[in-house]
C-alpha cells in the first residue's frame, strides 16, 4: 500500500467521525464550525497518526476517532487565527468571519476546542484508561502550547530584529506541536513503548517546522489560486518568516529601510509588496528558506529511521517518508 492509497481508505474514516462529532441542533453555529472543515485541507494530521498506529499494529478505528480530535482541534486554530490576522480566504473560500460575522466565528472556534477533547472520550471503552489520560494530556498540551506559538507570532513583528532562533521556536510552537501531537498519539494507539512514542514526537517537531518554511516560501512564492491564500499577504501581515529575516540582515541600509517601509504596512499596494518580495529574493531569502526546510527534512529522516527499526509495520514509515518528503516540496 502506498500513501495515496492509505489516505483513500483512511481519511473518509476520519471525515465521518468529523461530522459525526460537529453536530449540534444550532443550525447556525454547526454551519460556522464545518466551514473551513467542508472547504478542504490536506487532513495531513490525521493521516499521519492513522500510519504511526498502522506502523505500531494498533486499531486503525480507533486512529481515525483521534485523528477527528486532531483535526477539529487543527481547524479550532485556523478560526481564531483568521480572525487575529483579518484574513479574507482560506482553502480558496472566505474564511468563517467573513462568512458567519466575527462573534459567531468565535463562538465556533470555542465549540471546535471543546469539541475535539468530546471526540477523545469516544476512546473511552476502546482503550484503557491510563492509556487515554495520556493521549488526551498530549492534546492538552499541543493546545498550550499553539497558543503560545500565536502569540509569538503576534508580537515578533514589533520586534526590532528577530532572530533565527527565536523564528524556529514560534513555528515550533505554532505548527510542529499538533503533528506533535498527532504522531505521538498515533503511536500511543499502538503496542509501542514510551520511547517509541518520544522518537515519533521528535520526528514531528523536525518535519513540522520542515512543514512550515515550506509554507512561508509559498507565501512569498505561492499562486494564490493554487495554495487559496491571499496574495502576499504575511508580508502585508508583517510576518517575520525565515525569508524576512534572512533578507533583513543581508540588505543595504536603503534596500532594508524599504523593506521595513512595506512590510507589515496594512495599507501596501500590490506594486509595493511585489517590490518587497523582490528584495527579499534579491538578498537571499528564498534560498535561505528552501536549505533550511532540506536540514529539517533530512532531521525528520533520520529519525524516522531510528522508528522504522523498531516499527512493527515498517510499509508504513516508508509511507511517512514520501509523506514528509511530499510536505517539505509541495505547491500548496
Amino acid at each position: 500500500m502506498n500513501l495515496d492509497e492509505f489516505a483513500k481508505d483512511f481519511l473518509p474514516r476520519v471525515e465521518r467521525y468529523i461530522d459525526q462529532i460537529i453536530r449540534t441542533d444550532i443550525d447556525h453555529l454547526e454551519k460556522a464550525s464545518k466551514h473551513l472543515i467542508k472547504a478542504g485541507g490536506k487532513r495531513l494530521r490525521p493521516l499521519m497518526l492513522g500510519l504511526f498506529t498502522k506502523a505500531f499494529d494498533g486499531d486503525l478505528e480507533n486512529a481515525a476517532i483521534a485523528g477527528a480530535a486532531v483535526e477539529i482541534l487543527h481547524n479550532f486554530t485556523l478560526v481564531h487565527d483568521d480572525i487575529m490576522d483579518r484574513d479574507q480566504f482560506r482553502r480558496g473560500v472566505p474564511t468563517t468571519h467573513v462568512v458567519f460575522g466575527e462573534p459567531m466565528a468565535i463562538l465556533a472556534g470555542d465549540y471546535l476546542y471543546a469539541k475535539a477533547y468530546r471526540a477523545l472520550l469516544w476512546l473511552k471503552d476502546r482503550v484503557d484508561d491510563h492509556k487515554l489520560v495520556k493521549i488526551i494530556d498530549l492534546l492538552n498540551k499541543a493546545s498550550e502550547i499553539v497558543a503560545e506559538g500565536q502569540a509569538l507570532d503576534l508580537t515578533l513583528p514589533s520586534y526590532h530584529e528577530v532572530s533565527e532562533e527565536q523564528y524556529i521556536d514560534m513555528i515550533y510552537r505554532k505548527t510542529s506541536s499538533l503533528f506533535m501531537a498527532a504522531a505521538g498519539i498515533g503511536v500511543m494507539l499502538g503496542r509501542s513503548s514510551e520511547q517509541d512514542v518520544e522518537k515519533a514526537i521528535e520526528y514531528a517537531r523536525y518535519a513540522g517546522i520542515a512543514f512550515q518554511i515550506r509554507d512561508d516560501i509559498l507565501g512569498l512564492l505561492g499562486d494564490p489560486s493554487v495554495t487559496g491564500k491571499p496574495v502576499l499577504n504575511d508580508l502585508r501581515e508583517g510576518k517575520r518568516t525565515i525569508l524576512v529575516i534572512h533578507a533583513f540582515k543581508e540588505a543595504s541600509d536603503f534596500d532594508k529601510n524599504e523593506m521595513l517601509r512595506i512590510i507589515g504596512n496594512k495599507e501596501a499596494s500590490i506594486k509595493d509588496l511585489e517590490k518587497a518580495k523582490d528584495l527579499v529574493i534579491k538578498y537571499g531569502g528564498v534560498k535561505k528558506a528552501e536549505d533550511l526546510a532540506k536540514s529539517y527534512l533530512e532531521k525528520a529522516l533520520k529519525v524516522l529511521d531510528e522508528i522504522e527499526r523498531r516499527a512493527l509495520n515498517k510499509d508504513s514509515i516508508y509511507i511517512i517518508k514520501d509523506l514528509t518528503t511530499r510536505l517539505v516540496y509541495r505547491e500548496k
